[in-house]
């Protein structure tokens, strides 16, 4: 078990996933998918997460360290200054984003995760994003392989991968590995 509280800027970036049991859709995604984590995100400040809730914004550790959640971290085996250069300016371009009022109704993807409830993921809005796929975006595209074979299993992340594919594709990949989990517990 790790504090997240202790988490230096020298362990960033890291890519968080969290069990949410405090909402409705965030526990039939988990039944849905047979899964413990309901959501994904990004860490590239100690003391705050990037998430995407109904629009994409900075939230503090506390939110998201209750009773709720638990929290799973990973980060990158061999990440170069190049890339955490990226890494860091994709989230905080998508943070300074400039939005109309009307996106502050919601940049989130809700027809998107009612796929993922129902088990249809192609059933999404192709103008929004849900939490998977900022990660992915914003942490993954052009950082490392998003297909790999391991034990002779091939993993590809899926284009609107659920919270459940996410987690095999992260705890799988050789250029990840699991930085620490957290629960109230």
């Amino acid at each position: 078990m790790i504090n997240p509280n202790r988490i230096t800027k020298d362990n960033l970036p890291l890519i968080v996933v969290s069990t949410d049991s405090s909402g409705f859709i965030a526990m039939w995604i988990r039944w849905r998918t047979k899964s413990y984590y309901s959501h994904g995100m990004g860490m590239i400040w100690p003391g705050e997460f990037a998430s995407q809730g109904n629009v994409f914004s900075s939230v503090p550790l506390d939110r998201y360290m209750t009773e709720q959640n638990r929290l799973k971290f990973f980060g990158f085996k061999n990440l170069s200054h190049e890339n955490k250069t990226l890494i860091m300016k994709r989230v905080i371009n998508r943070l300074n984003k400039k939005r109309k009022w009307w996106n502050y109704l919601s940049d989130y993807d809700y027809l998107g995760i009612f796929g993922q409830a129902i088990g249809i993921p192609k059933i999404n809005n192709p103008l929004k994003t849900f939490c998977i796929e900022e990660v992915k975006e914003d942490y993954l595209d052009g950082i490392i392989d998003l297909e790999y074979e391991k034990d002779n299993v091939v993993y590809k992340l899926p284009k609107h991968a659920n919270p459940k594919q996410f987690n095999e594709f992260l705890k799988n990949h050789p250029e990840i590995f699991l930085f620490g989990r957290w629960s109230a517990d």
